[in-house]
C-alpha cells in the first residue's frame, strides 16, 4: 500500500521496481540497494505509462535526479555489446532498498534556489570589500552595482539539471559513436575481402571450364 507521507513518485517507483511483471526491463540489484533498467526504449514504452502515465525517458532519470537517485558507472556503458546483451542503467540512493520501504519517508524532492537570490546577494558583497581601493572617479559601491547586473554561470543553470550527468551521457554518446565507427570499418573491409575471394573464384571457375573445353575437344578429336 502507498505510504501518504511519501511523494507519489517514490511510491510509484519503489511498486514498479518491485513488481515481478516488470523484471525483464526493471528490476532490483543483487544486493537490493539499487535498481537497474535494460532496454530502456521497450522500458519507456511498455513500463512508464502503466506507472507514470508517460513513456519519457530522459523525464523519467530526470525526476530520479530530483529525488538525489545516483547514476552507477558501468565500464562497458555505451559501448555496443556484439553478443547481444542489452544495456543497462543502474541507479541507487542509500534510501531506496529492497524490503525497506520505510526509509522512503527519508527521501526529499530537490528545491530550485532561493527566488529572493540571497546566495547571490552574499557573493555581490564578499566580491565588494575585496575590490581595493577605488579607482578615481568610480566608487566601491558603482562597482558592487556593476556585478549584482552581471549574472552568475549558477543562476543561469536551471537547477534541475544535473551537469554531471549530462558530461556522462554526452561521453557515453560519444563512445558509441565510436564503436559504430568502427564496426561500420571493418563491416566495409569485410565486404571488400568478400568481393576479392567472390572475384578469384569466379575466375578460377573459368579457367577450370576452359580445360575442361580443352579436354573434351581434344577427346573428340581422338575418338
Amino acid at each position: 500500500a502507498a505510504n501518504k507521507n511519501v511523494p507519489a513518485f517514490l511510491n510509484k517507483l519503489y511498486n514498479m521496481v518491485c513488481d515481478p511483471s516488470t523484471d525483464s526491463l526493471i528490476y532490483w540489484g543483487e544486493d537490493g540497494t539499487s535498481f537497474l533498467v535494460q532496454r530502456q526504449e521497450e522500458f519507456a514504452r511498455e513500463v512508464l505509462p502503466r506507472f507514470f502515465k508517460h513513456n519519457n525517458f530522459a523525464s523519467f532519470v530526470r525526476q530520479l535526479n530530483m529525488y538525489g537517485f545516483r547514476k552507477v558507472p558501468h565500464l562497458l556503458q555505451g559501448v555496443l555489446h556484439p553478443d547481444g546483451e542489452p544495456e543497462k542503467w543502474e541507479f541507487m540512493n542509500d534510501n531506496f532498498q529492497r524490503s525497506q520501504p520505510d526509509l522512503l519517508c527519508l527521501m526529499t524532492r530537490k528545491k530550485g534556489r532561493d527566488a529572493t537570490g540571497n546566495g547571490t546577494d552574499h557573493a555581490v558583497t564578499d566580491s565588494s570589500t575585496a575590490l581595493g581601493p577605488a579607482l578615481p572617479g568610480v566608487g566601491v559601491a558603482s562597482g558592487a552595482a556593476a556585478l549584482t547586473t552581471t549574472p552568475s554561470l549558477g543562476s543561469s543553470l536551471h537547477p534541475s539539471v544535473d551537469l554531471t550527468h549530462l558530461i556522462e551521457e554526452v561521453a557515453a554518446i560519444k563512445r558509441h559513436q565510436l564503436t559504430i565507427s568502427a564496426d561500420l570499418k571493418n563491416i566495409q573491409k569485410e565486404n571488400r575481402v568478400l568481393w576479392e575471394e567472390s572475384t578469384a573464384v569466379r575466375q578460377r571457375y573459368q579457367r577450370q571450364q576452359e580445360t575442361i573445353d580443352k579436354i573434351l575437344r581434344f577427346l573428340a578429336s581422338v575418338f
